[in-house]
Order: C-alpha cells, then structure tokens, then sequence
C-alpha cells in the first residue's frame, strides 16, 4: 500500500511526476517483493531495532540526455546498523581506475574480447546471514494475509546496508568464469 501524502521524498518532485514516481515505488516494492528480499514479520525480538529505509526518486535519462524512465529505488538506512549486532564485518573491493587501465591495454594487446555485464538491483541476488528488520517508509506497508506489515524481515541485501557490498561479492564469487564465458559462445 503507497499513501502518496505521506511519502517524504515525494515532495521534493514536482507535482507533475507524482503518478510516475508513484508508479515506479509500487514497481520497485513489488519487485522486491517478487525476488523473496523480505518477508513480514511483526515481531522484532527484544534488544533489536528495525533499520529505517526510504525511497529515493530519480529520472533517469539516456547517454544523449534524452528522457528513459521514473525510478525509485528502497534504501536501507545502513548508517542505524550496530556493528556486532547487525552487521559484523564490511568489504567492497574497488578497482582503480589505473587497474581498468592497465587491463584494457593488456586485453587490447592481445586481442581479447572484452565484455560488460550489467545486473540490475545487483545487491538484492544476495542472501543475508544475518537476521535484520526493516521498518518500511512513512507511507508504504506491505499487505499479506489482510494485514498491513510497516516492518518486515530482510532476507536479501538491499542498497544501503554496510553488509550488501561484501554478501554480493561473495554471491558474485560463487559465479563460475567458465560459465559467464560459455554463455557467450
């Protein structure tokens, strides 16, 4: 359920987009709620907090500056996490730019064929080890059995967490090279 006049992030967006950004919430919530990432579960155990969230609008528009679409995206507040009780360690490997680089040379000199891939909501493929709730946004709740859930268990990384970065590397390593090259042949 979205309660327009209680979304805080929508007041920043002009009037105009309000349809579009509602719109694109319930998309994003629906999604997530699709792929399994939380279930509700009322009861938070004593001596545990939900981590508040928001909902962060955006239009995004193509590489020649031309309108593609009303986004929304659910963000967990990460900065709420109690080390020791929510999260217990963080890693997100980054390369730098000269490493890019120096591959890019390496694979150009050889003739090796270079690929992207893009994975949407890419921290939702990953399963949380750790037991988190989250308390949904002013204005959305989620609706099971007749019952309007404002707070839900996570079961999947989301933006914002201090774990997500780590789970998803650790998803990603599980991935197999072999069959990411397979798939293009």
């Amino acid at each position: 359920t979205i309660e327009e006049h209680r979304l805080v992030d929508l007041k920043t967006i002009p009037a105009e987009q309000h349809p579009h950004m509602i719109a694109a919430a319930a998309k994003e919530i629906g999604d997530l709620i699709k792929i399994g990432t939380f279930s509700p579960e009322v009861e938070v155990p004593a001596g545990r907090k939900p981590i508040d969230s928001r909902i962060v609008f955006k239009v995004k528009h193509r590489a020649d500056g031309t309108f593609d679409k009303f986004k929304a995206r659910l963000v967990a507040k990460g900065f709420m996490q109690r080390l020791g009780f929510d999260f217990f360690s963080t890693f997100s490997p980054m390369a730098t730019l000269t490493t890019v680089r120096t591959v890019f040379a390496i694979a150009v000199r050889l003739g090796l064929p270079i690929f992207h891939a893009d994975i949407p909501q890419a921290f939702v493929t990953a399963l949380l080890k750790e037991d988190l709730w989250l308390r949904m946004p002013p204005g959305i709740s989620i609706d099971r059995d007749g019952k309007q859930h404002k707070v839900v268990k996570l079961l999947r990384a989301l933006y914002g967490l201090r774990q997500s970065p780590q789970a998803f590397t650790q998803e990603l390593m599980t991935f197999r090279v072999g069959g990411f090259a397979s798939a293009f042949h």
